[in-house]
């Protein structure tokens, strides 16, 4: 499920936007990310800082993360 973060004003051009998800049973983030549209080699970094997540393969079930978006 994608919550978006939407706010009235304009973002900069150098911030980033982020959306939550909740993770569903069987996802991964790779599986979530090309689900998005989010490019996973360019994004992995930055969703594992963002999310306080060590290992990129455990992530569970109700989990909710956030994930870069694009404008």
């Amino acid at each position: 499920k994608l919550k978006a973060f939407v706010e009235k004003k304009k973002a900069r051009p150098d911030e980033i936007r982020f959306v939550s998800y909740t993770v569903a049973e069987g996802d991964t983030l790779a599986k979530i990310c090309k689900a998005q549209g989010i490019d996973y080699e360019s994004n992995l970094k930055i969703i594992l800082e963002i999310n306080g997540i060590k290992d990129a393969s455990l992530i569970y079930a109700g989990q909710i993360i956030m994930l870069p978006v694009s404008d």
